[in-house]
């Protein structure tokens, strides 16, 4: 409901393929019911996207999906480690989802966000197909979260303040991420404690999976 009460005007639609977690949000974290502003859906995010009824429908898509059969990238080790993918789970950063749905739901000048927790290799391999796929990528790294941010429009070359505010609050990050908010413009400072975190250009966040001696 983050978005919502920092866009009181805008309207969300939220899909989650079990009911039980509808009626838990409801229930127990203040989700409203008969907002008019808000649609649920009880459907598998990965067939909701209508290529005629959602074809650039969207100024923004959060894709957040949680595994719970996914191995937790903090509990493996070398090689296994650097290519666990804890979420979202593997089908939700295909291109026949990413490109031909997700981002075919946005409007020109949207954007579309994935929220990523994976390894290293993972991660680098993600980005590469992002960069394939997509004429803009840039990366909000907060640790162990990784948003992703991608546009398919070669015009813009920034991303509203405003954006990268909606897709860190779906996750709660607004306080710890404040300080990248107010500079989003200013990718150079990038580290602190040599880990990667805070608001990264596509090829700044390659150079730092690159470097074995960065903390991912």
């Amino acid at each position: 409901m983050g978005i919502l009460e920092h866009a009181p005007r805008g309207h969300l639609d939220v899909v989650e393929l079990d009911p039980e977690i509808l009626a838990v949000a409801h229930d127990f974290f203040g989700v409203p019911r008969g907002d008019d502003r808000l649609r649920t859906f009880v459907a598998d995010g990965l067939e909701f996207f209508c290529p005629i009824e959602h074809a650039s429908a969207y100024d923004l898509v959060i894709v957040d999906v949680a595994d719970p059969e996914a191995p937790q990238a903090g509990s493996e080790s070398g090689f296994e480690a650097d290519f666990c993918l804890e979420l979202p789970p593997p089908e939700f950063v295909e291109r026949e989802f990413l490109l031909d749905k997700a981002l075919a739901s946005v409007k020109d000048n949207g954007w579309l966000v994935v929220n990523v927790i994976a390894g290293r290799a993972c991660l680098l391999k993600i980005l590469d197909d992002l960069e394939n796929w997509c004429a803009r990528v840039y990366v909000l790294a907060t640790d162990p979260n990784y948003l992703f941010y991608v546009s398919r429009d070669s015009a813009l070359t920034a991303i509203p303040p405003s954006v990268v505010a909606a897709g860190a609050r779906q996750l709660g990050l607004d306080k710890s991420c404040g300080a990248v908010f107010a500079q989003v413009e200013h990718s150079v400072q990038n580290l602190a404690k040599n880990v990667a975190l805070g608001w990264l250009r596509a090829a700044a966040f390659r150079e730092l999976l690159m470097d074995p001696s960065v903390m991912i």
